[in-house]
């Protein structure tokens, strides 16, 4: 609706009263926000911020969802920014308008996007998320080439509201993709890093589009916009949306917690935790395959490093070890685990031929700065 908001507002009364509005809406935004006050409660020890920063880092590195979606955000934006970006020239040079005239066509890029608002919650019944951004990504390209040969306000008008209709419904799915493959304890982390992808990719495509409409036309610009658009849909291959609804994210807390003889304090460590599998050795391939997405599960959550050794005079057994900043950590990733991660583990310990479960081990280092 800010478009459609802000195109009006132009329209009426220009520009000064758009930004005058825009600082009275952040203004109360600043007072609802400073009057808030936080209900959650730690079960553990709370995060310095520079460890929560690398915790984040690190669970978007090893989470393929989350990548997934970063990746499709930014080659969209890039592209998708262009229309936006170079709207004022279309306005002032090919359709020869001024503010006023400018202000309606922006109002009618919002008016597609509330458009497409209405739509869309039909449209996600039938389709994937990633039918619809490939088809959306689509539209909005032949929006953007139309507009760059629109002779007149009227159809340019008209290929706004179609192009709004199609941003709208690649940014909810995208928005809505970041949020279910989020769990809890990290999704503030990654809607940050989701949201400086969108914010940086925005900055960089109009600077791009910017360019290459002063170095060669405002046209051309706006057509090599189109082709970025379509082109780009050949990373969904690689990179897909997932569709799940994040059931799998409910926190499943089913480690036991360590034997200890006396709790080590919060910020001792490194700690490294070690677990010991016998398994067929007509087995190792499959084991192997398998606990390498444990693996990576055990660096998503909090591991500085993993490994898996195998012993050279015993072909049945593996050592699995990975190592965590401090034992405060290493709670943290009790409390980080997934009903979705059980299933991996099972898989896992499935190869175990142990009388009982993996033997662990937890080991404090005692001398960390030689560590």
């Amino acid at each position: 609706m800010g478009p459609a908001v802000g195109g009006l507002l132009i329209a009426a009364t220009g520009p000064a009263a758009v930004f005058l509005v825009n600082a009275v809406l952040f203004f109360v935004a600043l007072v609802v926000f400073s009057r808030w006050k936080s209900t959650r409660h730690h079960i553990t020890e709370p995060e310095r911020f520079g460890g929560a920063l690398l915790a984040g880092l690190r669970f978007a590195r090893n989470e393929p969802a989350l990548r997934s979606v970063l990746v499709r955000a930014a080659l969209f934006m890039v592209g998708g920014s262009a229309v936006l970006a170079l709207l004022p020239l279309v306005a002032r040079q090919q359709l020869g308008l001024g503010s006023d005239g400018y202000g309606l066509l922006l109002g009618c890029f919002g008016l597609g996007a509330v458009i497409g608002a209405t739509l869309l919650s039909r449209l996600s019944q039938r389709e994937s998320r990633n039918r619809i951004v490939a088809g959306a990504s689509v539209v909005l390209a032949l929006a953007t080439f139309t507009l760059a040969f629109a002779p007149d306000p009227i159809l340019a008008g008209l290929v706004l509201l179609v192009g709004g209709a199609a941003w709208l419904s690649t940014m909810a799915n995208l928005n809505t993709t970041a949020q279910t493959v989020l769990p809890a304890w990290v999704r503030v982390r990654g809607l940050s890093l989701y949201v400086l992808t969108f914010q940086s990719c925005i900055a960089a495509g109009s600077a791009v589009w910017g360019i290459a409409a002063e170095g060669l036309s405002v046209r051309i610009a706006l057509m090599l916009a189109a082709v970025w658009l379509v082109v780009s849909l050949g990373a969904i291959r690689r990179w897909p949306l997932a569709d799940g609804d994040g059931s799998g994210l409910t926190p499943s807390p089913h480690w036991p917690q360590p034997a200890v003889v006396e709790e080590p304090d919060a910020e001792e460590g490194p700690v490294l935790v070690t677990l010991e599998y016998r398994i067929d050795p007509e087995n190792s391939e499959e084991f192997d395959r398998a606990i390498q997405e444990l693996g990576r599960i055990r660096r998503r959550d909090g591991a500085r490093r993993w490994s898996v050794f195998r012993d050279v005079a015993d072909p049945g057994r593996r050592l699995e070890t990975f190592l965590l900043g401090s034992w405060s950590e290493h709670m943290r990733q009790h409390a980080r685990l997934m009903e979705a991660d059980r299933a991996t583990e099972d898989e896992v310990r499935a190869f175990h031929l142990g009388e009982g479960p993996p033997v662990i081990s937890h080991l404090v280092a005692e001398n960390p700065t030689e560590s």
